[in-house]
């Protein structure tokens, strides 16, 4: 949680607690005693607390308390944005859908502590694969997005390191994890972010109907 709140609303209530100060000074010719100065840290200290209100309203506002990835709403917000860019560059953006397989038989064999877990390292994996202008968020449950603008093959090189990724962290957890990964373009396969992720979706299922076969083989459920 950044600290933006709590230093602009403590500057902004001693930057007025000392401009009074100063029109007294001037109006009276005299500074007030220096006892009134320890109405500092008071003043402080609420200026303090107000804007730790404000981070954590913000926060709520744009982040997944558990991942500490963006929320839904956040790429609803952000998205119109990035299509636009996209348009006037003419250039192409990823969407990408990735889902946790099997994730209910982790929750319902380990308990969902242990399903927290699992969601929490995969969201550090898709933090560390994301570029510096990639939005990435929990889109709920099990499922993350990636939306990454002008993207390029070293771009779909990275989420396909998702694979060695899930490798290390089914060896760290010792649990089978794996991921299938759904993608579609704007504006190719679509131009709102709900049809983006649904074709992606779809792209997804037939990834994950794909891999069944060769998840069974290796004993995965």
């Amino acid at each position: 949680m950044k600290y933006t709140g709590r230093i602009v609303v403590t500057a902004a209530i001693l930057f007025a607690l000392s401009f009074e100060m100063l029109v007294h000074l001037l109006m009276e010719g005299r500074l007030y005693s220096s006892i009134s100065l320890l109405a500092f840290v008071p003043f402080a200290y609420l200026g303090w607390w107000l804007g730790e209100q404000y981070d954590a309203a913000h926060y709520a506002a744009v982040r997944d308390s558990l991942t500490n990835l963006y929320n839904r709403r956040q790429i609803y917000v952000q998205f119109p944005k990035l299509a636009a860019k996209s348009l006037r560059k003419k250039a192409k953006l990823d969407c990408w859908v990735i889902d946790v397989n099997d994730f209910k038989t982790i929750n319902d064999t380990s308990g969902h502590q242990a399903g927290d877990v699992v969601l929490v390292h995969i969201a550090r994996a898709l933090h560390r694969l994301a570029g510096s202008n990639d939005l990435v968020a929990r889109w709920g449950g099990d499922e993350f997005v990636l939306i990454s603008p002008f993207s390029d093959k070293s771009q779909r090189a990275s989420v396909a390191r998702l694979d060695d990724l899930m490798v290390e962290l089914s060896i760290k957890l010792k649990k089978n994890i794996t991921v299938s990964v759904g993608r579609a373009v704007f504006p190719d396969d679509a131009r709102t972010i709900d049809e983006l992720i649904r074709a992606a979706d779809r792209n997804l299922y037939c990834s994950k109907m794909e891999r069944k076969p060769e998840r069974s083989s290796k004993g995965i459920s």
